[in-house]
């Protein structure tokens, strides 16, 4: 896919997308939705370990290291609730890795708040 239609696709469902190569683990490709999503700025992420180190994910999961050292051999996903820079309620995303075509790990981050504060109400309001 070109970066063009993966932005297109990271704009219109809210989603980070990252793909870092096998060998030295190098970005190739960062959506431009990490800036205005996560307050990203997208020159400051040279691989995956520096994405996930201003979210606060690399000390907290081994999973997300093994990600920044060596090729995914499978899918892997997960919820975290992170406060970002900027905001003042916590925001809860979904992280997914995944395996690539060629050996690449790809990454995919989405904001799921909304999720979370839709199960929040329900809970509160158990007659809606």
């Amino acid at each position: 896919m070109t970066k063009q239609i993966l932005n297109l696709i990271a704009d219109q469902m809210s989603l980070l997308i990252m793909i870092n190569e096998p060998e030295n683990h190098a970005v190739t490709f960062l959506s431009q939705s990490a800036e205005w999503l996560f307050g990203i700025k997208r020159e400051t992420i040279s691989c995956a370990e520096d994405l996930f180190k201003q979210l606060g994910l690399y000390e907290k999961y081994p999973e997300v290291q093994k990600f920044c050292r060596e090729s995914v051999k499978y899918t892997l996903a997960f919820e975290h609730a992170v406060m970002l820079k900027g905001k003042t309620e916590q925001v809860w995303i979904m992280v997914r890795m995944a395996p690539g075509e060629d050996g690449e790990n790809i990454l995919l981050i989405q904001d799921v708040t909304m999720l979370h504060k839709g199960l929040q109400q329900s809970q509160q309001d158990p007659e809606r």
